[in-house]
């Protein structure tokens, strides 16, 4: 899986989750989740239909299982949020680059929920 970056001090971790997921520039996930500002999960969810992967119904609590493939949501002590994708044990961090564990700038954040993620063969790029 190739991550795919948001610009620094931007509100796009959300639509470069789904260009990660998707393989698709930046600016394509944008115009495909329909905002350039924050995302929501429904916007996240119908973005990932309109690319032909399939999602869970809702967020549910905590983290998923290592094999699988989620989107995770952080939040801080306050109102921040921030997605990430999780995939194979891995963080693929829009802000940050991919890690084993948990990226340093998200240390004092915690997963409040993931939605999980259905890759294909073709779409688990995760050897590349």
């Amino acid at each position: 899986m190739r991550l795919i970056r948001q610009a620094p001090g931007s509100n796009h971790c959300g639509q470069a989750c789904i260009a990660t997921l998707g393989q698709l520039t930046l600016e394509a996930a944008i115009e495909l989740v329909g905002t350039r500002g924050k995302t929501a999960t429904r916007h996240l969810k119908a973005a990932l239909g309109k690319l032909g992967i399939k999602c869970g119904d809702r967020r549910v609590r905590g983290m998923p299982d290592k094999d699988e493939t989620a989107l995770l949501f952080w939040k801080d002590g306050g109102t921040k949020g921030h997605w990430t994708v999780w995939h194979k044990g891995k963080y693929y961090d829009p802000l940050a680059g991919v890690f084993r564990k948990v990226p340093r700038w998200l240390e004092n954040s915690r997963v409040t929920s993931h939605l999980k993620v259905e890759l294909n063969a073709t779409q688990d790029m995760s050897t590349m």
